[in-house]
This record gives structure tokens, sequence and C-alpha cells, in this order.
């Protein structure tokens, strides 16, 4: 067994746990908030064909999004196993064309009265999975039939996962031949991953794209409530990478007061303004927050303030998925390559209002 392999059965058998532990009547909620979710995709409007699936055991539920696709005058395909291979055949109603029993107990469409629909025609794939990762990562149930037949979609088409929030990690393992989905709708998120790249040639340049990022994040706070909690921003990069640096940038960003210096020995500053400001610096804390240190920073990730966090690899798993997640590199002639990364699709304005800047590159998405 493959030491891939070793670790997705555990995760597998956890997820699955963790979804039939939802009883019937909040599996059936819960879709109905999946459904309204993806109605703020905008492939899901445009797509002509839509691959969907029969949901079996405790999958989320698609019966209400075939109708609706079906209401449009939308066309739906299903999947059908054949050998080791999914095939798509097109139907006119899951309640008469789908097939109960195939080959694991999953419905299917029959091929003697239904089209064959090769996956090029294939406009937008809604797929289950068993366990998802804010980055696209799909686990199924061992047989990877998607993970075959998704690569055979055109370019523009898009695959999206649809599960429940407690499927949802924040990184899975990953093989060779996994497909990595566009992104994964839930009943409380709809996580698609962008990345935007800035390269900044001095100092002044650092903390402009602080500036910037920091009236980006103020405009996403102005629209929370206090029980919404607050904005985490992760910081990575070697000593000297000028983590400390992008801070003050955001700090004035945010409108707060008074000098902006490294924490490193006090773990934590705050910094008044219209949107409070907690600065964090685990460097000495290489192995993460543990005992008194998790508990306090728990409250401070639940504050409503923006609280950013240098050294953020040593605590990721404490991170909440919607943190931003800055990675600073050194370059040629000391210059700055600074990735932003975020996983939620409402957050991609704040790659797009970064910009380009006086010294930055246009950005590009991942």
């Amino acid at each position: 067994m493959s030491t891939v392999s070793s670790q997705k059965d555990p995760i597998r058998q956890t997820a699955i746990r963790r979804r039939d532990r939802l009883s019937p009547s909040l599996r059936r909620i819960k879709s109905q908030s999946i459904r309204q979710s993806l109605r703020s995709l905008t492939p899901y409007h445009h797509a002509d064909r839509i691959l969907l699936y029969a949901s079996i055991r405790s999958e989320v539920v698609t019966d209400g999004i075939a109708e609706e696709i079906r209401g449009r005058g939308g066309s739906l395909c299903y999947p059908r196993v054949e050998g080791s291979e999914i095939v798509a055949y097109e139907i006119q109603d899951p309640r008469t064309d789908l097939c109960p029993g195939g080959r694991f107990n999953v419905p299917e469409p029959d091929p003697r009265n239904c089209r064959r629909v090769e996956p090029e025609e294939v406009d937008l794939a809604l797929v289950p999975g068993v366990a998802f990762d804010i980055s696209g990562r799909r686990l199924g149930y061992g047989k990877a039939f998607y993970d075959r037949f998704l690569p055979r979609l055109r370019p523009d088409a898009e695959a999206w996962g649809l599960g429940y929030e407690v499927q949802v990690s924040r990184i899975l393992p990953e093989g060779p031949g996994d497909f990595r989905l566009t992104g994964v709708v839930t009943e409380s998120a709809v996580y698609q991953p962008a990345k935007a790249t800035h390269i900044t040639e001095d100092e002044k340049a650092t903390v402009d794209l602080g500036i910037r990022l920091g009236r980006s994040i103020g405009e996403q706070m102005a629209g929370r409530t206090e029980r919404s909690g607050g904005f985490i921003v992760g910081l990575s990069g070697r000593l000297g990478a000028g983590k400390t640096r992008l801070v003050r940038g955001l700090a004035e960003g945010l409108g707060c007061s008074g000098p902006v210096r490294s924490p490193t020995f006090t773990l934590m500053n705050e910094h008044c303004g219209p949107v409070p400001l907690c600065h964090v610096d685990l460097y000495r804390l290489p192995d993460g927050l543990r005992g008194e240190d998790a508990l306090l920073f728990d409250e401070v990730f639940g504050s409503p303030a923006v609280v950013v966090i240098e050294w953020v690899e040593r605590c990721l798993d404490r991170v909440p998925f919607d943190a931003v997640l800055l990675r600073i590199g050194i370059g040629k002639d000391e210059r700055r390559e600074i990735e932003t990364t975020v996983h939620l699709r409402n957050q991609h304005s704040i790659l797009d209002n970064l910009g380009t800047g006086k010294s930055g590159f246009p950005l590009s998405r991942e």
C-alpha cells in the first residue's frame, strides 16, 4: 500500500463517520443551503449541460438541484460506471431515467434509453466526495472513477464538489493521479482558492502593498458584525524577509495609530484604530501554540479585530479557513516576492484590490 493511500484511508473513514452523524433532516436542510450557494456561481447559470449525480448514503442531496436545472431548460447528465470508467448519459427526468441498484447501488442512467455524452460536451460537473480540502483536493470512495473522468472535460469547463462543512479540512494528501476541483460548495462557504504574486523592489513598495491589503480588509470588515469574529492574516518567510514591514503598511491601511514593532518577546501587540489590529509573532514558539498560549490565542482569533500572525506556519492547525495567507520570499537584488492566497470565493476581491502598484508586477491567479 502506498504512503498516500495509507494516509487517505483513516481520513476517509473519519469523514464518512462525521457525515453519517448528520441526521437525515439536517442533511436535507444543509443540502438546501448548498443549492442556494450554487446560485452564486456564474458557471451554474451559464452552463447548458451539467453533470450531476444521484446521491446515496449520507451524500449531499441533489434532487432539488436537478429540478432547478430542468426547470430552467438545462440539460442534465448522470454518470454510469462501465468497467473502470465513468460514462455520462443525458437524461430527461431522474425519477424515470435512472435505474436503481447500479454497480455500487448508485442509481444510474439506462444506456438503452439515454444518449451517451462525451466529456467534452459537459459544461459544468457537480460531483460528490467523502472529504474535501479548501484547495479543491477531493477524496472519494477509493476507486478513482472521477479522477479519471474529470481530466477529460474541456479546459473551460469547471468541476465543483458538493459537501458538508464537516467533510472539509485544510489539506488532504494528494497522489499523482488525483484531480483537483475548481472549488467546493458547502452549506456555509464557497471554497475557490486564488493566488496573487507581487514583486516589491524596495521597502516602500512592501509597505505600500501592506497599505492596500489593510484597506481591502477594512472594507471586508465593514460588513461584519461583532459576532462574526475577526479577520486573520498569516505571514510566513524567513528572518529579515519583511513581515513586520508589511504589517506596518497593513496597520496604516486600517487606520491604526502608533508605531508597529515586532512583538517577538511579548508575543502580541495591540493597535487601536477604526478596526483594531492584533499583531502576533510566533518566532519564539517553534512548537506552535500549546496549553495556555493556545487558549489565549483562540480567544484572540474570535475577537472582532484583524489578527496578523508572523510565522503562521507554526499554528496553521488553529487558523480558520478564511485566513488570508502571505508568503514572502527574497529574490534577486533583494527584491521581495509576496504570494497572497485566499481560499474563499468572496475573498477574491482582496486580490483584485491589491492591484499592481508602482513597483509591483501584475497579479497571477492559480
